[in-house]
């Protein structure tokens, strides 16, 4: 099977970094407000960091916040993330691990950096992805998941080019 060409709709840029709680800095890779439903059904993908963290008694990141109608897939390269929800959800997920929160009919969630990182200190990075639900499953009840780094099962790509790690769905038959 040959690959078609394909023609290249647009090309996006965006290098304004900003503040969300005290996750600093973050890179709005995309979002609906930018592009609409050109990324549909993805929301935003938000790039945090690199950073680093300093030792503190305080838990830093994202207090108490509301979500509703859609999926939150946090991808933990570097640092620890704590979250708690409304629904009872909760874990720590550290690097190589992913947080998989379904906001659904409503749930109100907070991401901390968790307590152990907290008080260590160190290098953190991550990636948020927003998936936009189906109409039929916006109402569905709010749901939690994390999966650790060796939870996850890899597939290596022919002629040593790398490696799919697979995190939803099925490549290569594994799921």
């Amino acid at each position: 099977m040959t690959a078609q060409p394909r023609t290249l709709a647009f090309i996006h840029r965006n290098d304004t970094r900003f503040a969300v709680g005290d996750f600093s800095p973050v890179l709005s890779v995309f979002s609906y407000h930018d592009l609409g439903n050109t990324v549909s059904p993805f929301l935003l993908l938000d790039h945090i960091g690199p950073g680093r963290l300093l030792p503190s008694a305080r838990q830093g990141g994202v207090n108490d916040h509301p979500h509703r109608g859609f999926e939150t897939v946090t991808l933990v390269f570097a640092g620890e993330l704590e979250h708690r929800d409304s629904a009872g959800g909760g874990g720590v997920v550290g690097p190589g691990g992913v947080q998989w929160m379904t906001a659904a009919a409503g749930v109100v969630h907070r991401e901390l950096f968790s307590a152990a990182f907290t008080r260590s200190g160190g290098p953190f990075e991550m990636i948020q992805l927003w998936v936009n639900l189906p109409a039929a499953h916006k109402m569905d009840p709010p749901r939690y998941q994390s999966l650790s780094d060796a939870d996850i099962p890899q597939v290596a790509l022919p002629g040593g080019a790398g490696s799919v790690r697979v995190i939803a769905g099925t490549f290569a038959g594994v799921t």
